[in-house]
């Protein structure tokens, strides 16, 4: 396998969203256990009023509102970055597939088959083309003999049959064909 230039970019943003979560937890954990001290402190200050308890209830009151605040704001900033956050990914992932695909063995091959057949096809198509013209005139020269000629002396011009009439083994309008022969072109198709 190759080595990814976009692989390491989404592991990197993958490895920051779980450190972020993870520090999320932590401090969740931190501000459970220090309510759940402030809730003791409040308990032994009712059982027995110190000044000692007073200050502490008051401390830790003044910890676990800051702590709940910086909290908050702390996960209200991780939600929002988190679409953001995938969105970036979503493009990453979008190239990573265009890496895997440019880099593919098998693509590779099907492509060079795929393009080798088509030039083969839009080749077989012109000379299908051409068929027709090269029929007409074939059959024109079988047609319009000293005999016609002398029989019709005077008429209108003789037009003979439609050669694209003829080229209906593939069930495509014109457009598609112009289109074909162009992409033809395109590829390297010779095309006259």
């Amino acid at each position: 396998m190759v080595n990814s230039k976009v692989l390491p970019q989404i592991t990197e943003i993958i490895v920051n969203i779980q450190r972020e979560r993870k520090a999320l937890a932590d401090y969740k954990e931190k501000l459970t256990n220090a309510e759940q001290e402030l809730e003791q402190a409040k308990n032994e200050l009712q059982k027995a009023f110190s000044f000692e308890n007073d200050k502490k209830v008051i401390e830790l009151e003044n910890f676990v509102s800051r702590s709940k605040h910086n909290y908050t704001t702390t996960e209200q900033a991780f939600s929002a970055k988190l679409p953001e956050n995938l969105r970036e990914l979503e493009k990453l992932f979008d190239f990573f597939v265009a890496e895997k695909w440019e880099t593919d063995a098998e693509v590779q091959n099907l492509e060079a088959r795929l393009v080798a057949s088509f030039k083969e096809t839009v080749t077989l198509m012109n000379q299908y083309m051409k068929k027709p013209e090269a029929i007409t005139k074939q059959a024109m020269s079988e047609v319009i003999t000293p005999e016609f000629k002398q029989a019709f002396a005077g008429q209108m011009h003789f037009l003979g049959a439609s050669p694209s009439s003829l080229t209906n083994a593939l069930p495509f309008g014109f457009e598609i064909y112009q289109a074909l022969f162009e992409a033809g072109r395109k590829l390297g198709a010779p095309i006259e």
